[in-house]
C-alpha cells in the first residue's frame, strides 16, 4: 500500500502525550501504525490513559524500536508476543496495573537497552494490584545491551538471578 495522509501504514513516528482528547484511547486505535518505529502512548491527565489489555498483536509491528506505554491504566498480563518485537530498544510499561509473571520472551529482546516494568504494585478506587508476581526471569539477564532496568514496586520474589 502507497503512503498517503488517510493511512498510518507510513508512520515513523506516534508520540502522543493523551491529554488532548476528550475520552480515552484503546491500544487499537494505534494499532495501524505497523511501519512506524516509535509508539510513544505515555498517559496524560487521569482521564486521558489508554484502559483495557496490551494486544497480542502489538507484538507483530516488526519495526518498533521505542514502545512506551507507561503511565496509563493498562491491566492483564503482558502478553509474550511482545519478545517477538526484535529491533525494539526501549520499552516502558511502568505505572500501569501488569500483573503476572513477567513474560521470559522478554528476554529474547536483543537489541533492548532500557526496560522499565516498575510501580504496578498499585492502589485505586478499586482495590489493590499486586503488578508482578514471581520470580525475575532469567532470560533478562542474558540481555547483553540492556543497561537501565527498572523492577520496582511490583510483587516479585526470589533474588537476582545467578546469571547476572
Amino acid at each position: 500500500m502507497a503512503c498517503n495522509n488517510v493511512h498510518l501504514l507510513c508512520l515513523v513516528a506516534l508520540h502522543l502525550t493523551l491529554v488532548s482528547k476528550v475520552g480515552t484511547f484503546t491500544i487499537e486505535e494505534v494499532q495501524g501504525a505497523v511501519r512506524g518505529t516509535v509508539l510513544d502512548l505515555r498517559g496524560g491527565a487521569f482521564r486521558y490513559r489508554l484502559r483495557g489489555s496490551i494486544p497480542p498483536a502489538l507484538g507483530s509491528l516488526s519495526n518498533l524500536t521505542y514502545l512506551d506505554l507507561s503511565n496509563n491504566v493498562l491491566d492483564g498480563m503482558v502478553p509474550p508476543e511482545l519478545g517477538q518485537l526484535s529491533k525494539l530498544r526501549y520499552l516502558n510499561l511502568s505505572s500501569n496495573y501488569f500483573s503476572g509473571v513477567i513474560p521470559r520472551e522478554l528476554g529474547g529482546l536483543s537489541s533492548l537497552a532500557y526496560l522499565d516494568l516498575s510501580n504496578n504494585k498499585r492502589t485505586s478506587i478499586i482495590g489493590l494490584f499486586n503488578g508482578f508476581s514471581g520470580g525475575i526471569p532469567g532470560d533478562l539477564f542474558k540481555l547483553t545491551g540492556l543497561v537501565q532496568l527498572y523492577l520496582s514496586n511490583n510483587d516479585l520474589t526470589g533474588g537476582i538471578p545467578s546469571e547476572f
